[in-house]
């Protein structure tokens, strides 16, 4: 299964969005017990639509809850416990140079999927399911350990791996230092935040997510050295790439409107 476009798409488009089937914590132990009981009061629509999803942990035994969740379930936010199932959003196969992203919109309670570039017509429509800024065995092993398949998207097909190996690998050491801004020198971090934008560009790397939060980073960075023109530059850069994986009224992007306001 997987999801193509019909039309030709613009960056930033809406794709989809919609409710979703189940949606509970899976921190601590009883995770799974909390989901059988929303499963259990659940209309059967919706009941036969969750256990209509692939489990990629069966093996040779029957479908159960925890691998339909295991395969298709996604965190609301990065490093969050919050967890929800969709129907459609489910349906939506794996790239490690996805061209859509998928967003948490807490506000409506549903989960939205945007372009995250121009698509053409035909093209079929991927999202990411890890971090892909790592190298093809670590991420091979994660989405064996994760979701139950070995990826053969384009770029782990390709035959020659190495560069692109390093350009992610050289991402994952940036990305521990950019995202979270833990460079505390302004003009390390604008310097790493220039260098982690340009491999994304190297390895056409699409989401806007990664470079969102790139140039955030270098607002601080430049905010700190009092480049006021350049901080404003990145701010405004943070924004759109906001806006193209949020849509304009998500919560991160209200928030990177203050502060462009505040600059």
């Amino acid at each position: 299964l997987g999801v193509v476009a019909t039309r030709e798409l613009q960056a930033g488009e809406l794709i989809l969005c919609e409710k979703p089937l189940l949606a509970f914590d899976a921190g601590g132990p009883f995770w799974l017990a909390k989901a059988k009981r929303q499963l259990a009061r659940s209309p059967q629509n919706w009941r036969r639509s969750i256990l209509a999803l692939t489990d990629a942990f069966r093996g040779s035994q029957k479908k159960s809850l925890k691998g339909i969740i295991r395969t298709n379930a996604f965190n609301c936010y990065l490093g969050s416990s919050d967890m929800v199932v969709c129907d459609v959003a489910s349906r939506f196969n794996h790239s490690c140079n996805s061209n859509c992203e998928q967003s948490w919109n807490d506000d409506l309670s549903q989960m939205e999927v945007y372009a995250s570039s121009d698509i053409a017509a035909g093209t079929e429509l991927c999202i990411r399911y890890i971090d892909t800024r790592c190298p093809l065995l670590e991420r091979q092993q994660l989405l064996l350990e994760r979701c139950g398949f070995e990826c053969c998207c384009s770029v782990c097909r390709a035959t020659c791996n190495s560069r692109s190996d390093k350009r992610r690998q050289r991402m994952a050491d940036l990305a521990e230092l950019v995202d979270n801004e833990s460079c505390r020198r302004p003009q390390e971090l604008l310097s790493l935040a220039q260098e982690l934008l340009a491999l994304y560009d190297e390895e056409t790397l699409q989401a806007q997510t990664f470079r969102m939060w790139a140039c955030e980073a270098a607002c601080t960075a430049a905010t700190e050295l009092g480049q006021h023109a350049e901080a404003l530059e990145w701010c405004t850069k943070a924004l759109r790439c906001a806006e193209l994986c949020h849509g304009s009224e998500h919560e991160e992007v209200r928030e990177l409107r203050v502060r462009l306001s505040l600059l």
